[in-house]
């Protein structure tokens, strides 16, 4: 995805609109920016046979967005409106 310069420049300072939230949901390393800017409602962290799991949920924007990290890498990430 090729954001335009105002778009970028919002991804980069934590200042994205609501329709250039929504065009770069699905981008690569956007949990980075999720855990930079947005508003954190639950933060869990277990570990499980080894391996660091780290479950957090965030709200932004009317997204309800579930970010599953193992061991530091995204593992998976849900998104609900």
């Amino acid at each position: 995805m090729v954001l335009t310069k105002t778009q970028a420049e919002q991804f980069k300072n934590g200042t994205l609109t609501k329709p250039n939230f929504t065009k770069v949901l699905h981008t690569v390393d956007f949990e980075d920016y999720l855990y930079k800017y947005c508003k954190i409602v639950n933060d869990f962290r277990n570990e499980y046979l080894g391996d660091f799991y780290r479950i957090t949920n965030f709200s932004a924007h009317g997204y309800h967005i579930i970010v599953t990290m193992k061991n530091g890498e995204l593992e998976k990430m849900d998104i609900t409106k």
